[in-house]
């Protein structure tokens, strides 16, 4: 309560810093800013954390945001970031989270409409699989998925958004052949 902050519930005895300090406490709280609009308006200011992943592991549920923090996500977490992807480890190794937010922030830069239908980034030996919500597959080798995944994001420019052909029509978009590109 707004009044555990304030001495005998006037708004100029408002602890500001203390409001601040209890909401940033909340993980899902990127930024808060909170200031006295005179003569008697609060105003707080609060920037929402904007997951870039989710993944499992040991049985619990975890985002990752841009900034590479770990925080749990519990179910109602998860269906409030609905449209968050999910990363499935296939692998026999442990998932590099570098390796998934370098791709994921590189997907959003450069190409923000793939990031939206983005619905899992699959982590495999030998390969990176993006799938879209439409099941179309982006095909990277795992141990060179800079290059391919720059050769993917030229390729989209370069084709796809210049020849006005929407993504939904591939089925798959293989760029882990060196010199190739294959799509169906």
């Amino acid at each position: 309560s707004i009044t555990d902050y304030t001495k005998e519930g006037n708004i100029i005895n408002l602890n500001l810093d203390a409001i601040n300090s209890k909401l940033k406490k909340n993980d899902f709280i990127h930024t808060t800013k909170s200031y006295i609009k005179f003569p008697n308006i609060l105003i707080i200011e609060i920037e929402e954390l904007r997951p870039l992943a989710l993944f499992e592991t040991n049985q619990n549920f975890y985002f990752m945001d841009d900034a590479k923090n770990i925080i749990k996500a519990n179910y109602e977490a998860i269906n409030h970031y609905s449209n968050t992807p999910i990363i499935t480890n296939i692998s026999n190794e442990k998932i590099s989270l570098d390796k998934i937010r370098y791709l994921l922030l590189e997907v959003i830069k450069n190409s923000n409409s793939v990031y939206e239908k983005l619905n899992e980034v699959q982590y495999l030996d030998n390969s990176i699989i993006l799938i879209l919500n439409n099941n179309t597959k982006i095909i990277l080798q795992n141990k060179n998925f800079k290059y391919d995944l720059s050769k993917f994001l030229n390729f989209n420019k370069q084709v796809i958004l210049k020849n006005n052909i929407n993504i939904d029509n591939y089925q798959y978009i293989d760029v882990s052949i060196p010199e190739q590109i294959i799509t169906r």
